[in-house]
């Protein structure tokens, strides 16, 4: 199966916002998937929700926002 972050790497978009969303759905307070999720919008163009899962990421006292995964 594979990670998020190897669906990036495939450019499978689509695929790892939808396990990124589930794991957020599991664990509200997973930086590391709103973190990710926030890269994967960026690259489909989506910047609002990009944005929205990096202060996401802030909110919960992550650091990680602005730097690339």
């Amino acid at each position: 199966s594979h990670t998020g972050i190897e669906l990036i790497k495939d450019k499978k978009f689509e695929a790892a916002n939808s396990l990124f969303s589930g794991e957020i759905a599991k664990d509200a307070g997973n930086k590391d998937a709103y973190f990710n999720r926030g890269v994967v919008n960026w690259v489909m163009s989506n910047p609002a929700n990009a944005c929205r899962d990096w202060s996401s990421v802030l909110a919960l006292g992550g650091r990680r926002a602005g730097r690339r995964a």
